[in-house]
């Protein structure tokens, strides 16, 4: 009875919630928060959620630049770190067995000498399986796994192990170089992201001018190999840096950043790009942002989510947040009201689309939200998806074989399967009434279903 209650519970509030898009999520409840900044934070298959940033203290407790919340905002004890970072966390990522690779600007984890990058067991532990030797001589500030459990390493930094290596680098499971991808000195400026796309090709996205001592601002798309992919051309580039990007279903690139200009002409702070790097026309942002844009976040419906450092959007008040239609105009059904106080640096996306924001903030809508909090996204309960369910998938959990009941005849054009933290796992068209999972690892995953109709998304559990 109690456990009945409970789940009546979760559906009331999501329903309430869904129709009020922008709100703070109440069950979500940090007290006091963090003493410092958040600069990034990624949410494990189990919800939980690991946060990394300049803090040196959660909720009056010592606590040194990293920590693991359970989903209700508590701090998950079972992941200690000791003494912690002896200076800032920048960057996270997962692997799929679990274990957590951490970049910043440290040099120490738990007193021993780690400079810039560890990777993590799931209990906080050092994984000495990775050994990087003296490792970095800089920042790391980007990581993105491969499917094969190799890691791209990207930020500010001229040597690895005492070789030369600027900036970009791919180093195998166990932290050795992989020389099969070879830049050696190509980037003359800092890496803020990398984004592995579907056909492993590398976007490469940061503050350099050139590589190979050839004109190149700001982005580029490497090879395998490591060689510029000529079929994007971004001519003359950005003015300045670019912060991150976002490919789209139909591999159009949306890219974050600093600059004022692409191609000579005014773009400020975002643009989408086509597949071969020319502007998409159809994405138009007017005058678009007064300051630096950082995190980009696609809902199943197209709809992007943009965070950063500005409080206009097209001369209008906007304060550090705001959703966007996929043709660039304002999502005015997202209200965020006087919005945040201060810069947001990271934003991740929930399977409810729940939106984790952590930042420099310390208020929203003029409620205390310290460097952390989390809002309803207001997507997938929202488009009336909760009412009108368009597939019954069974079994859940499944262990090999989810088979699909179709309703309303509703045509399905393609299937997505994406993990918990949204890395797409698996993409093909739909045309059974099945689905084969027998080589996926265990946890939780999304499905996004695209049909003639519109998209949208639920939630499965995979057993092995």
């Amino acid at each position: 009875m109690k456990k009945s209650l409970l789940i009546l519970f979760a559906l009331y509030t999501q329903i309430i919630f869904a129709q009020n898009p922008g709100v703070i999520y109440p069950l979500f409840n940090l007290s006091s928060g963090f003493d410092n900044n958040v600069t990034c934070n990624i949410m494990q298959n189990d919800g939980k959620i690991i946060v990394g940033g300049q803090f040196t203290n959660f909720q009056g407790q010592s606590q040194n630049r990293l920590i693991r919340l359970n989903s209700d905002g508590s701090k998950d004890i079972s992941f200690n770190v000791g003494s912690g970072f002896n200076q800032y966390v920048g960057c996270l990522a997962i692997q799929n067995d679990g274990k957590i690779l951490v970049g910043g600007g440290f040099s120490t984890y738990q007193g021993q000498s780690l400079k810039s990058l560890v990777r993590l067991n799931i209990d906080g532990s050092i994984d000495n399986s990775f050994s990087l030797g003296t490792g970095f001589n800089g920042v790391v500030s980007s990581l993105a796994i491969k499917n094969d459990g190799r890691v791209f390493v990207g930020g500010n930094f001229s040597t690895f192990n005492n070789l030369t290596q600027k900036n970009l680098i791919l180093l195998n499971s166990n932290g050795t170089v992989d020389s099969s991808f070879n830049i050696s000195e190509s980037l003359n400026g800092v890496i803020n992201d990398i984004s592995i796309q579907n056909d492993e090709k590398i976007i490469v996205a940061g503050g350099f001018t050139t590589y190979l001592g050839q004109t190149q601002k700001s982005l580029i798309k490497f090879n395998l190999d490591g060689t510029k992919d000529n079929t994007f051309d971004i001519g003359t580039g950005f003015n300045q840096s670019t912060n991150h990007t976002l490919t789209q279903p139909n591999n159009k690139i949306i890219v974050s950043g600093w600059f004022t200009t692409f191609q000579g002409q005014s773009q400020n702070s975002l643009i989408r790009l086509n597949s071969d790097g020319s502007k998409d026309n159809s994405f138009d942002i007017g005058t678009g942002f007064n300051g630096n844009t950082y995190p980009l976040v696609l809902q199943p419906n197209g709809k992007i989510i943009v965070g950063g450092q500005f409080t206009s959007y097209k001369g209008q008040f906007q304060n550090y947040l705001i959703r966007l239609n996929s043709d660039g105009s304002k999502d005015s059904s997202f209200d965020i009201g006087t919005g945040f106080d201060n810069r947001i640096f990271s934003i991740i996306k929930q399977s409810d689309d729940k939106l984790i924001i952590g930042g420099v903030f310390v208020s929203y809508q003029n409620q205390s939200q310290i460097k952390l909090t989390r809002l309803i996204g207001g997507e997938s309960l929202s488009n009336n998806v909760f009412n009108k369910h368009r597939a019954i998938l069974y079994p859940n959990p499944v262990k090999n074989i989810l088979y699909i009941q179709r309703e309303n005849n509703d045509s399905f054009l393609r299937i997505k399967l994406y993990s918990y933290d949204g890395k797409l796992i698996k993409e093909e068209g739909l045309n059974s009434n099945q689905l084969n999972l027998g080589n996926i690892e265990s946890g939780i995953y999304l499905i996004n279903f695209e049909t003639q109709s519109g998209f949208f998304t639920k939630q499965i559990v995979k057993t092995n």
